[in-house]
């Protein structure tokens, strides 16, 4: 057979061999499939297992059109003896042009090897997508494994306009494959945003379950709050769904004392540093995500509340931190909401007053246990009276949202350390609100 000298069928052949390795299977282009001894009947791609094995799982025809070749090319494979040549678990065969269904030679070809596992697809009538997804579903025969991350770079790199991607993705999420979808999805949606809504789709099921795996992220962040986080991406890109989406933030958190987020200072040194240095802009993010929800700003301050209202039980320097982001969800929020502005600027006027730069730009987290003195300098540093609601707003600085509220959760979800930095936009979106 003649090597492809057209860019389109030399561009298939580059792209199936780069998701054939994507997918894990040792690939090869050219193989000779003939008998020892007879003339060379090379076919233009071959998946195997590894590269330990024989014979191909998986083998690929690109036919740039229907031409008298397409006969022979699936002869070459079907027509030997097993013995010789086992044959692949499935074949495609693939036609760039003319690839109408009335076709005599796609038809002759059909008639002889249609009772085999193999397939002709016009990729030109919007037939590539289904090819992919057969490919993919073919894959998931052999494993229940797939490495999101490389399928989606051979799938978003690779010169492939004939693809309808996002309907390739879901096909994906159908297969079945045990693989966690949602880290993955936020991983990509962090350099692309095309994947938010293919990471809304997974995440939307979730409003009807009851069980939750924390544990398919390896952050803290994830493990004891993805349902939160999802509830919040969830609120911001379907609204319609908001008040289900706050619904499932109070499943989250629970109530009386068996509250996901409460104030049991002394019983575990990571629950405390989750609680008292991490959350507090946790919920300022939560409170962005589910600003358009009734009652959802002011419920999230009522958790914070439990944080600073005990002043015997949680020293000034734990409280101070859910105290100052207190400050400014209540400011972004509607009337009923400045009396947590009052408890809030209290509690902190009680402790000495903040800092102004801390004051107008509280970190994300707090060395509160990492570095304790540190903290206590910070926070006590030249401190002034917390000023009145309408001074505040007025003295508030031009924040710059430079991430969106998913991205942001997505950041959390993936890695903390990297939402380190973006406590400016969850107030610039705070104040926007």
């Amino acid at each position: 057979m003649v090597q492809h000298t057209l860019p389109d069928g030399r561009r298939w052949i580059k792209n199936l061999v780069a998701v054939g390795k994507a997918l894990g299977y040792t690939t090869d282009t050219e193989l000779n499939v003939a008998p020892e001894g007879e003339e060379p009947a090379p076919v233009d791609i071959a998946w195997f297992r590894s590269e330990h094995d024989q014979f191909p799982l998986f083998i690929f025809e690109v036919e740039t059109t229907a031409s008298g070749q397409m006969v022979y090319n699936a002869s070459k494979v079907f027509s030997q003896d097993s013995e010789l040549f086992e044959k692949p678990l499935f074949h495609f065969h693939l036609v760039l042009t003319d690839s109408s269904e009335r076709s005599g030679r796609i038809k002759a070809a059909k008639r002889q090897f249609g009772s085999f596992n193999y397939r002709i697809y016009g990729v030109r009538e919007d037939k590539a997508t289904d090819a992919i997804s057969d490919i993919i579903s073919q894959h998931r025969r052999v494993s229940d494994r797939l490495e999101i991350d490389a399928l989606a770079k051979c799938l978003e790199e690779q010169d492939w306009p004939e693809l309808n991607r996002d309907a390739v993705w879901e096909h994906a999420e159908s297969c079945g494959f045990s693989t966690a979808w949602p880290p993955a999805y936020c991983q990509l949606a962090l350099a692309d945003p095309d994947y938010v809504p293919r990471l809304v789709r997974v995440l939307k099921p979730e409003l009807d379950r009851t069980v939750f795996d924390g544990a398919q992220y390896e952050t803290w962040s994830g493990l004891h709050c993805s349902q939160a986080f999802h509830a919040g991406i969830l609120a911001e890109n379907l609204p319609a769904l908001g008040d289900r989406c706050l619904d499932a933030l109070r499943e989250w958190q629970g109530s009386g004392a068996i509250r996901t987020v409460s104030p049991q200072y002394g019983q575990n040194e990571d629950y405390d540093a989750f609680v008292f240095s991490l959350m507090p802009a946790i919920w300022g993010l939560l409170a962005v995500m589910l600003s358009g929800v009734p009652g959802a700003r002011l419920w999230i301050l009522e958790q914070m509340e439990l944080v600073i209202e005990d002043e015997a039980r949680v020293p000034h320097i734990l409280a101070g931190l859910t105290a100052i982001w207190m400050l400014h969800i209540a400011a972004g929020g509607s009337e009923e909401c400045e009396h947590y502005f009052e408890l809030a600027r209290r509690r902190l006027d009680a402790g000495g007053g903040v800092r102004p730069s801390l004051l107008f730009k509280p970190p994300a987290i707090s060395a509160a246990f990492s570095d304790p003195d540190e903290w206590w300098e910070e926070l006590t540093a030249d401190p002034q009276p917390v000023p009145e609601l309408d001074e505040f707003r007025r003295r508030r600085p031009a924040y710059v949202a430079g991430v969106t509220p998913t991205a942001l959760a997505a950041r959390y979800l993936i890695d903390e350390t990297q939402p380190m930095k973006g406590s400016v936009s969850i107030l610039a979106h705070l104040a926007a609100t």
